[in-house]
């Protein structure tokens, strides 16, 4: 899996984020602007003493394994545990529920679809 630089990860979650601290990623699981790549770093976000990790990465919707570029469309914020999960794969199975990369219709670039067809991916 190619690193994608702290920098260029920053400027694209102020691209799709703004300055949000904390934002879900496109499967509903929270994320922390300052963890890009961090595996590790607990945080308590509501303030309950329950401690989580909140470490992103950036995914290639379309793996590059399989002709997928790096352009900002072909790219999503994700949590580091369902970058994982989803690695080089079309088809996503999370939390019971199926999930797939498609061609956006009348588009050149992919993005990820629930079972019932909308978008969730947010390139």
């Amino acid at each position: 899996m190619a690193m994608i630089s702290k920098d260029y990860a920053l400027r694209l979650w102020k691209k799709r984020y703004g300055g949000q601290d904390y934002v879900r990623d496109c499967f509903g699981v929270w994320i922390f602007r300052d963890d890009y790549n961090d595996p590790s770093t607990k945080r308590s976000r509501l303030n309950n003493g329950k401690m989580f990790h909140y470490g992103w990465a950036i995914d290639h919707i379309y793996p590059k394994s399989q002709g997928g570029n790096d352009n900002d469309n072909n790219l999503e914020i994700m949590h580091i545990e369902t970058h994982l999960l989803k690695a080089d794969s079309l088809v996503i199975l999370y939390k019971h529920k199926p999930y797939q990369v498609r061609r956006i219709e009348g588009k050149r670039h992919y993005a990820i679809f629930d079972e019932e067809g909308k978008k969730v991916s947010r390139n």
